[in-house]
């Protein structure tokens, strides 16, 4: 009673099948070698904006700090963000007149100051403070 031919083929067989499967775990590694680079390339990105908002936010509270009378206040300023000298903050103050007023008011003023960390690559994290 034959079974699956001769020794031969059985033998081409077997190597058929180890060649197949080599085929797939070299496919498998490949992936998983790519999807670590991708992985690490998200989180680096991720940090990197975490530390955005850090100097966004940094930047608003000095700006909050100062006096409306200030130099921060009431012209533009800018500068390197430290520790990143690939990236620049910006504030930019303005005078608004609100007219829309509902309180008995005619007209209500303030100062709005928007801060702006621009990065190397283009992105940019905005934040706005407001002083009466």
């Amino acid at each position: 009673m034959r079974r699956w031919g001769s020794k031969r083929s059985r033998a081409g067989h077997l190597l058929v099948e180890a060649l197949a499967g080599g085929v797939l775990l070299s496919l498998t590694i490949a992936a998983l070698a790519s999807g670590e680079v991708a992985s690490r390339r998200l989180l680096s990105r991720g940090i990197d904006e975490l530390e955005m908002e850090r100097a966004a936010t940094e930047r608003l509270e000095f700006l909050r700090a100062q006096p409306s009378s200030s130099p921060a206040w009431t012209g533009p300023s800018g500068g390197v963000v430290p520790g990143h000298p690939e990236w620049a903050w910006t504030i930019t103050p303005e005078f608004v007149e609100d007219h829309d007023v509902r309180m008995g008011f005619p007209s209500f003023h303030y100062r709005r100051a928007k801060v702006t960390i621009t990065a190397g690559d283009g992105r940019k994290v905005v934040r706005e403070a407001l002083r009466w």
